[in-house]
């Protein structure tokens, strides 16, 4: 920050154009913190912004919603309801989401899918600046024992604790997931943990290796394999009769074929990717094999609490964050690090932005 007040943000003018901007330091309305950013992890959805395939974003917007960050200053509402998890110099990871809490999803707990919501870099100003305002509801601490490292990966963790919980994913079911992304990496590190076995597929190497690593009991490159092949393989790992589960993070026409061919008679397929307009389903074969048809959005609530817990106390969190991180950039690269993730999809699967990186 400037002696000027003011602060650097990175701002998406239109798709295909960034710049950079001095604005001057935000002031928070009550019920809102001023947040310092820390870290801030590149989603593939923030590169469909930047190539104008987000038909939802509002520009000129900041994108950047995977954010960690620190408490500066609180405008509580009331001394009455103050929030008295937060506090100033708190680290805290941030949920996107900005739900109504007037419609009938808001009514029932399910924000995620409020029929008016809003989430941070698409209609509203993301992380990838300086500071930057958040709702209280929207801010939760990071316990001191996780680290920045880890913390930077809550929301697409979240993310993957609804699809998880959307599936109702139990102990020794057999569960596929289509797309070895972020997203399915998060996927598959909580299927693990409810002891779950699990199949991996992908077609870049380096991510069915961060799989493997991660502990998928079985990868399949599914790169210029046909489709009986891979259905063979799904088979003779799920004892013939095709996984309980399988969730499809990738969210094509070919994986949706796939999935519906795969799965075994009363199957769950979760569609966690972000579908296309054209990907259709066969509804006879739905019929026959009385298969449950589950979306998963985004994650509600709770899901941040459960991540932070899993932070604490699970065996699997190093593990991931090692896995999942493949490259840091520091703010004033951060063009370079989107770049970066969207070209080399064989050597990025996680870049994050460093705000107290000078390197």
């Amino acid at each position: 920050m400037s002696s000027t007040n003011l602060i650097k943000a990175f701002v998406l003018v239109k798709p295909g154009h960034f710049e950079w901007q001095e604005r001057p330091m935000p002031r928070p309305e009550p019920g809102q913190a001023l947040i310092r950013t820390k870290k801030v992890g590149i989603c593939g959805s923030d590169i469909h912004a930047y190539r104008g395939r987000q038909p939802s974003l509002v520009t000129p917007c900041i994108l950047g919603h995977e954010i960690l960050g620190e408490v500066v200053e609180i405008n509580y509402l009331s001394p009455q309801n103050s929030p008295v998890s937060i506090e100033p110099g708190d680290r805290v990871v941030v949920d996107p989401k900005i739900a109504c809490q007037n419609c009938y999803a808001c009514s029932i707990n399910r924000e995620n899918i409020c029929e008016n919501l809003k989430t941070l870099s698409v209609h509203v100003d993301g992380g990838l600046t300086e500071y930057f305002l958040a709702g209280l509801e929207q801010l939760y601490r990071v316990p001191e024992q996780v680290s920045d490292q880890e913390a930077v990966l809550a929301e697409p963790l979240s993310i993957g604790a609804q699809a998880i919980e959307r599936g109702r994913v139990g102990r020794n079911e057999q569960v596929v997931i289509l797309g070895a992304g972020p997203i399915g990496l998060t996927t598959l590190v909580l299927a693990k943990e409810k002891g779950a076995r699990v199949a991996m597929l992908d077609l870049w190497p380096n991510r069915l290796a961060a799989a493997k690593n991660i502990g998928a009991d079985l990868v399949i490159n599914v790169n210029a394999r046909e489709e009986e092949e891979v259905l063979k393989q799904i088979k003779e790992f799920c004892s013939g009769h095709g996984p309980e589960v399988l969730i499809d993070a990738a969210a094509v026409q070919k994986t949706a074929k796939l999935a519906i061919k795969a799965l075994a008679r009363t199957g769950r397929l979760v569609v966690l990717g972000m579908a296309k307009p054209d990907v259709w389903l066969p509804y006879l074969p739905i019929l026959k094999k009385e298969l449950d048809i589950i979306g998963s959005r985004m994650a509600t609530n709770h899901q941040f609490s459960v991540v932070l817990d899993f932070f604490q106390r699970s065996k699997w969190s190093k593990i991931l964050s090692e896995q999942l991180v493949t490259a840091q950039y520091p703010f004033r690269d951060v063009q370079s690090a989107i770049e970066f993730s969207e070209k080399h999809p064989e050597k990025a699967i996680k870049v994050i932005i460093d705000f107290e990186s000078e390197d």
